[in-house]
């Protein structure tokens, strides 16, 4: 009895530790962009995981993510078309739309594909 127990209290705790985050999944700069793949177009979906952001041409792994007054704030190690940079997001899900907001506070709006 006390192996079931425990067994179930380490599944519910290693559930917990798997959920996604808000953040996490398919997003796209327009909803129409969400059915398009790289093999027709540039106007495709980025995705957003628990280690990064992967777009067209370029990927982002985080190098951390800390939670900031409801937001998320994620450093990242970035690189694409031969080049490398670093670059701080502060990732904002509100419904539907995510919004990724720069250091020089620029910001970009997506819609979360289905």
């Amino acid at each position: 009895m006390r192996s079931s127990i425990a067994l179930f209290g380490a599944l519910v705790v290693s559930g917990a530790a798997l959920a996604a985050e808000p953040y996490e999944g398919k997003w796209a700069a327009e909803a129409a962009w969400c059915r398009n793949t790289p093999a027709t177009t540039d106007q495709v979906p980025i995705t957003v995981s628990a280690r990064g952001i992967e777009g067209y041409e370029s990927s982002c792994p985080f190098t951390s993510v800390t939670r900031k007054d409801g937001n998320y704030v994620a450093k990242a190690k970035c690189s694409g078309e031969g080049e490398t940079w670093t670059e701080t997001y502060v990732m904002a899900v509100e419904g539907r739309t995510l919004t990724l907001t720069y250091e020089d506070g620029s910001s970009v709006k997506f819609v979360k594909c289905k």
